[in-house]
């Protein structure tokens, strides 16, 4: 494998250092549900956290070789057996409780359902074609599937070891499994009509389980997919790399466009480059006829953000090429696509003694200096969830300049 492969093949799922102590306290608490759950009789909380209890610990051992469950999942679940334990112990359940808690349950089941349905298809969201009441409809089906098979699991083991832990009669069960009906529509239902959390999280497991779960991705009709919405704050396109479709020649106002866009996304929230893509959307294909072999190119991009943007921003940007076919001089027509995750440590463009800080403002990147800078990087220090605009760190009189961003 070359260097370059080694650097970006994936880095940018790793598992950061404040994911593994989610993961931690998750843990801790699944075992302190399983001690509870066992000491009062609640059958289904001891089973569900002791997978729960396996999953976390292999995730944490295997890092990226294992599948990454999403925390927020977890929590979902773990807030719902939270409740309904907590309030069986003080003796505090009451129907509608336990529904809202069953809700819950279908919700995260929901999720499950969707992730299977595009396991199934082998695709992500978003694909050609993609339609969506058959989908929510499998989703939900599975979602209703997995609380049946896990109230006749739990039927059969009680019977089979003769257990004193608590068997629901068949009108509690009823009632749940329409809670979790209910969840499991709701969920689904949100996951098409808008870009929440939801679909965020399931979008995110398929992309960093892909090749484990085997999810054949369409690169290239997913680049279209993005050409199509156009460049907007957490995406932009480049037309080359490092030659000026003007002269011909190597330039290095071209990869200080890259670069610069790069440092954006991370002192920002994040987004993706298309290298290779006019302005207007036409695939060019990026300049790879410039260089020996593709394993060059990629050895001069990690080179360039290496030594211009620094060794320690290379786990938050993800590269690879998307193939186009081939140009009309028979060339390959490759767009570089690079997707940045934001950080919360100040990335700069460097060049030479020089540092320059850029942020993204709408569709283009901009630097912010003196003060604004100052002001900026606070923010984004306190500000833990980083869901902010780039110019909401700066007041009103403090706009950003305007972009010089002509570098294609």
């Amino acid at each position: 494998m070359d260097s370059g492969s080694q650097l970006r093949e994936g880095t940018l799922f790793r598992i950061d250092k404040n994911t593994k102590l989610t993961y931690a306290a998750l843990f801790v608490v699944n075992l302190a549900i399983f001690v509870a759950g066992a000491e009062f009789g609640e059958l289904a909380d001891v089973f569900i956290s002791v997978p729960i209890m396996i999953i976390i610990l292999a995730t944490l051992v295997y890092d990226s070789e294992f599948i990454h469950v999403p925390p927020s999942l977890l929590i979902i679940v773990n807030a719902a057996m939270i409740v309904a334990l907590a309030a069986r112990i003080v003796g505090g359940s009451t129907p509608l409780l336990d529904f809202a808690v069953f809700v819950l349950v279908g919700a995260v089941l929901g999720t499950i359902g969707l992730i299977v349905s595009y396991m199934s298809l082998g695709k992500k969201p978003g694909f050609v074609k993609e339609k969506p009441l058959p989908i929510v409809l499998e989703s939900i089906c599975v979602g209703i599937a997995l609380y049946v098979f896990w109230i006749t699991f739990s039927y059969y083991l009680n019977e089979l070891v003769n257990t004193d832990f608590e068997v629901n009669a068949i009108d509690v069960v009823v009632d749940r499994m329409a809670a979790v009906m209910l969840g499991s529509s709701a969920i689904c239902i949100s996951f098409f009509v808008g870009n929440g959390p939801t679909r965020k999280g399931v979008e995110g497991f398929l992309s960093r389980n892909s090749d484990m779960i085997g999810i054949e991705t369409d690169e290239k009709e997913a680049v279209l997919a993005l050409i199509k919405g156009g460049e907007s704050f957490d995406l932009e396109f480049k037309s080359t790399l490092s030659t000026n479709l003007k002269t011909g020649e190597r330039d290095k106002r071209m990869e200080k466009a890259v670069l610069k866009t790069l440092v954006a996304f991370l002192n920002s929230d994040g987004g993706t480059l298309l290298v290779g893509v006019a302005d207007d959307g036409t695939v060019l294909g990026t300049d790879v006829e410039n260089f020996d072999n593709r394993d060059k190119m990629n050895l001069h991009i990690i080179n360039l953000i290496s030594s211009q943007i620094g060794d320690e921003f290379i786990p938050f940007i993800r590269y690879h090429e998307v193939e186009f076919g081939v140009k009309d001089d028979g060339t390959e027509k490759l767009v570089v696509r690079f997707d940045c995750k934001p950080t919360s440590t100040p990335a700069f463009y460097k060049d030479g003694k020089q540092e320059a800080y850029f942020v993204r403002s709408g569709p283009s990147s901009v630097e912010v200096t003196g003060s604004d800078l100052i002001r900026y990087v606070e923010h984004r220090r306190v500000s833990v969830k980083r869901k902010y605009m780039p110019a909401r760190g700066l007041s009103q009189t403090q706009r950003l300049p305007e972009s010089d961003d002509d570098e294609r």
